[in-house]
């Protein structure tokens, strides 16, 4: 996965991997923050975290970074920063007038690839124009199953649509639903169609293909938790077999057969033993329709929490935000490194004569 992620970032444009340094520390090799005596990854401490994503500076614990947008860096009254200044800024921690800068500012080791592409990125930092957002409007992706299910996911979204518009939007923009299925591929989806960010999509394992574009995965059997702009609704295979086998740790039941519902099929139902049967939310009648509605609740929430001045920074910014928000299909909560909303799965109890018992969540990591 480290390796995609670096490959991705290599045929990149120098901003496009600049953006990826500045706003979570991630170049194509390693990059370390010195702090003092203290070497920490880059991750841990990116340019953003204090700097904010539009380079504005916001105060924290009696610090005021600076402004480090181009323009405020080249104020002619000031002593202004050229690119071999701002290299020195980063790696040694050298104003533009020779004085040292404040000692929480991290000193940056990284490749001079890197370092030009941060400094690249920079030049724009607060003056992009953001794909897909207009004055009046977003262009967003759903990215639809690629079987029967497809038509009645995109029936839901754009009656939801619908619904949002007239309510109004998000600050005015009213949403531009754009959609696709393979066997397009997610890559030139977004890029022919110039999009700001997909939800309610189908995934397929690989939302890392979205590169730096904002993703609310509505299912996915496995989801990637390493691609650091995808957000998923639900749990994927893998989380659920481990919520399964803490469910028959936890519950004592002797000889319990273990499925999980989207594998196993019609099977995970039958047969003369107990079996604990997995499902990604709670099973209901139409389940990608509701996952497709929950995500779109979920990019209407982000969006009104990014506030008019929209970028996918902030947008994903106001997702990791989002803390026991209620959805049509379970609460969400995203924070940290938790990519996945629900943080675990639904249990079900089928019992040797065919009854089966009340859905139980079960917590997992991602």
């Amino acid at each position: 996965m480290l390796a995609e992620a670096a490959l991705l970032l290599a045929i990149a444009q120098p901003a496009e991997r600049g953006r990826a340094i500045y706003h979570r520390g991630e170049g194509q090799t390693e990059i370390v923050a010195v702090l003092g005596d203290t070497r920490v990854a880059a991750a841990v401490v990116p340019c953003a975290s204090c700097h904010g994503p539009d380079g504005r500076g916001k105060s924290e614990g009696g610090v005021a970074p600076p402004d480090i947008r181009h323009a405020a860096l080249t104020k002619p009254y000031a002593a202004p920063y050229d690119d071999r200044l701002l290299r020195r800024a980063i790696t040694a921690g050298i104003s533009s007038s020779g004085k040292p800068l404040y000692p929480v500012m991290p000193r940056y080791r990284m490749t001079r690839a890197d370092l030009d592409a941060l400094v690249a990125f920079l030049h724009t930092l607060g003056d992009e124009v953001v794909p897909g957002v207009g004055e009046h409007s977003i262009r967003a992706g759903v990215f639809l199953p690629p079987d029967k299910r497809a038509a009645a996911v995109r029936a839901a979204v754009e009656r939801w649509a619908g619904e949002f518009n007239a309510a109004g939007g998000a600050y005015g923009r009213a949403i531009e639903v754009h959609f696709a299925s393979a066997p397009d591929t997610l890559e030139r989806f977004i890029r022919e169609e110039n999009l700001f960010a997909l939800f309610a999509s189908f995934t397929g394992g690989a939302a890392r293909a979205a590169g730096f574009v904002p993703v609310l995965s509505a299912f996915d059997d496995d989801p990637d938790v390493r691609a650091p702009s995808v957000r998923y609704l639900a749990a994927g295979i893998p989380q659920q077999k481990r919520a399964l086998e803490r469910f028959a740790a936890d519950s004592g039941i002797d000889g319990l057969t273990l499925a999980v519902a989207s594998v196993a099929g019609a099977s995970a139902f039958e047969g003369s033993a107990k079996r604990a049967v997995a499902f990604p939310t709670l099973p209901v009648k139409n389940p990608e329709q509701s996952a497709a509605l929950a995500s779109a609740q979920i990019f209407a929430a982000a969006l009104r929490g990014a506030g008019g001045d929209l970028t996918r920074e902030r947008f994903l910014q106001s997702v990791d935000e989002l803390y026991g928000f209620d959805t049509s299909v379970a609460a969400v909560t995203y924070r940290g490194n938790r990519r996945i909303g629900t943080g675990g799965a639904w249990i079900v109890v089928v019992e040797p004569d065919g009854s089966i018992g009340e859905p139980r969540f079960v917590r997992v990591s991602d």
